[in-house]
């Protein structure tokens, strides 16, 4: 059996991560889809002695140390637009000066306020149980706005267009790399008992009908998919 290197391993979990990705992005009918596509390639380049910065600092300190790559990028959950453009950019400046590269993120799980900024209809993109109920995120107890954290499901066409305005975002700076942070969310959503959203439960109506033949549906009383809930 081959020992799997930190690198190894490393590009394992970016290969996951464009898996996960490239079905939203798949959804996107607009030009940033096939940008975004570009930037998530796995980046082979990646040496063992690179000087990896968790976060955004002053050039001194990047200097200092040698940085080579900043992998948790600039990003503000009170600044919008323009604003938010301008400071993402000059923070990617300062890393592109000192000859560090800039990886830009979109949060799922940590955005969770701009979400609710961002959608009016925020409920209707969140995780529920068989029984209805909204799940939120354990590790995030605030609540904002009169709404807490809620756990994001990546089916709902809602939350996807967050995700996008968040690349959109971050892309705009100009970076070297795009990071998509907690991608397997809606998958943790499980533990509490989901996800029953509406767009989960249509998404598998589709894949019972692709996939289970129509004697075993009749054997376990089912008659009409497009009703099955």
């Amino acid at each position: 059996m081959t020992r799997k290197t930190p690198k190894m391993k490393l590009l394992q979990q970016i290969s996951l991560m464009i898996l996960i990705a490239t079905p939203l992005l798949a959804s996107a009918a607009d030009p940033l889809r096939e940008s975004l596509i570009i930037r998530l390639s796995i980046d082979e380049s990646l040496k063992r002695s690179e000087v990896v910065f968790s976060r955004s600092a002053n050039p001194e300190v990047y200097q200092q140390y040698g940085a080579t790559l900043v992998v948790w990028g600039f990003r503000s959950w009170k600044l919008t637009g323009e604003e938010l453009t301008s400071e993402c950019r000059r923070q990617c400046d300062l890393a592109h000066d000192v000859g560090a590269r800039y990886q830009a993120r979109v949060e799922l799980d940590a955005g969770w306020r701009g979400w609710i900024d961002f959608d009016p209809n925020i409920e209707d993109s969140v995780c529920k149980t068989i029984e209805g109920k909204l799940l939120t995120y354990p590790f995030w107890t605030g609540i904002y706005k009169g709404k807490p954290a809620y756990f994001g499901c990546t089916n709902s066409k809602g939350y996807q267009r967050y995700l996008l305005h968040q690349a959109r975002e971050a892309l705009s700076s100009n970076p070297d790399r795009l990071m998509i942070d907690a991608m397997v969310v809606t998958t943790k959503a499980s533990r509490g008992g989901g996800c029953f959203c509406d767009a989960c439960v249509e998404g598998f109506r589709e894949h019972v009908q692709t996939n289970v033949s129509p004697d075993v549906l009749k054997n376990h009383g089912i008659t009409d998919v497009s009703t099955f809930d």
